[in-house]
């Protein structure tokens, strides 16, 4: 098997605020309202040794945003989100933008950042008063392969030196699997830019068993 990083997003889709989303919102600014949106994209302290990193080329994708439900008592709000235009930035990590409607979502395209760096704020989402913001970049530290519990599938989780999970572009491939009585052993090979994990994960074969996975290689 082997896959892409990838934003699992349709064209149009909802959230609820405060209902537990990974969607990170903006703080709201004493700045006058303006139809202008100024997004800038920095290296954090992992990255300060690397003064000539290049920022441009990052593709933020940009989400009209349109409120089709608000209860009163949760204070919990619906909206609906639809793709309406992407932007590059520049070699500074900075871009801007004509909001498409006074709340927008913008989504960072993590297959487009510097290679082995991820982001923790992919997802966005800003109020009408917000006019400006700042997203740190970081470097990838560690890579982790796990295994998600409702199913023989894998993910593949990056961090920084923090220990912060950051979104990256990453592939996930099988080297080989082989078959040993009643388990058949999977080995499996994660790669995030030059940083390679590989696992051995085991599963029960004609045995009601719960699979086992862990690290043998680390680089």
């Amino acid at each position: 098997m082997k896959r892409k990083a990838a934003m699992l997003f349709g064209i149009i889709f909802i959230f609820a605020i405060f209902s537990g989303t990974s969607v990170v919102y903006a703080e709201d600014s004493e700045d006058e309202v303006s139809d202008v949106f100024q997004l800038t994209l920095y290296p954090d302290d992992s990255l300060t040794e690397q003064s000539e990193l290049d920022l441009s080329g990052i593709k933020i994708d940009v989400y009209s945003s349109e409120l089709v439900a608000h209860d009163g008592e949760s204070g919990g709000s619906t909206y609906t989100h639809d793709e309406f235009f992407s932007v590059y930035t520049d070699e500074e990590g900075q871009v801007q933008f004509s909001r498409p409607t006074e709340t927008f979502l913008i989504l960072v395209d993590v297959t487009t950042l510097p290679r082995n760096t991820g982001i923790a704020n992919s997802i966005k989402f800003y109020r009408e008063t917000v006019t400006q913001d700042r997203l740190a970049i970081s470097k990838v530290d560690k890579v982790e392969i796990e295994k998600i519990e409702t199913s023989e599938e894998f993910y593949v989780n990056a961090y920084n030196s923090e220990g912060t999970r950051i979104n990256v572009d990453f592939t996930l491939s099988e080297i080989s699997s082989e078959i040993a009585g009643n388990t058949k052993t999977v080995y499996l090979e994660a790669r995030v830019g030059d940083i390679t994990e590989t696992c051995e994960y085991t599963i029960p074969v004609g045995v009601q068993k719960e699979s086992e996975i862990h690290c043998i290689e680390c680089d």
